[in-house]
C-alpha cells in the first residue's frame, strides 16, 4: 500500500508503527496525535465513550487492550473520504481467560489536522464507518 494523500500516508504510518509497538506509548503519541486528540466509539463497542489527550490515550489502550491476550489488527483497506481517512480492520483476540477467539470488523474514520490525528471514530463493521465518512 502505497498511498498519493498525505493524510493516507500518515494514517498507514501511525497504524504501522502501532503494530511493531515503537517506542513508549508517550511518544507513539507525540508523534501522531494532536495535544487534545479524541478517540470514541460510536457504537459502544468494544467499550464505550470517548478519550481525549494523552492521559485518555493511555486509559483507551488499557480499557481497550488489558481484558485481550493475542490481539491482532488486520488493516483490509485504507482510503479518504471527503476530508477523512477510513481504515477498514479486522481485529481477532481472546477475552483473558477464556476458550473463545473473537473477530470484528471495525471501521475507524480518522481527522486529521496540522499533520496529527485529531479525531479518531471507531465503528462496527466496514460498511458503518464508509457512510459516517460519507455523511450518509
Amino acid at each position: 500500500m502505497t498511498p498519493d494523500d498525505p493524510d493516507v500516508a500518515f494514517v498507514l504510518e501511525a497504524f504501522q508503527a502501532f503494530e511493531v509497538q515503537e517506542g513508549t506509548l508517550e511518544e507513539y503519541y507525540g508523534r501522531f496525535w494532536a495535544p487534545d486528540g479524541v478517540i470514541e466509539f460510536v457504537d459502544g463497542f468494544p467499550i464505550s465513550g470517548s478519550y481525549r489527550g494523552l492521559d485518555g490515550y493511555k486509559q483507551w489502550f488499557a480499557d481497550s487492550y488489558a481484558p485481550y491476550e493475542n490481539v491482532e489488527r488486520r488493516l483490509d483497506s485504507i482510503t479518504k473520504e471527503g476530508d477523512q481517512v477510513v481504515a477498514l480492520l479486522t481485529v481477532t483476540g481472546r477475552p483473558k481467560d477464556e476458550d473463545i477467539d473473537l473477530e470484528v470488523q471495525l471501521g475507524n474514520t480518522y481527522e486529521v489536522a496540522d499533520g496529527r490525528i485529531k479525531h479518531l471514530r471507531v465503528y462496527v463493521g466496514h460498511e458503518r464507518a464508509v457512510a459516517a465518512a460519507r455523511g450518509d
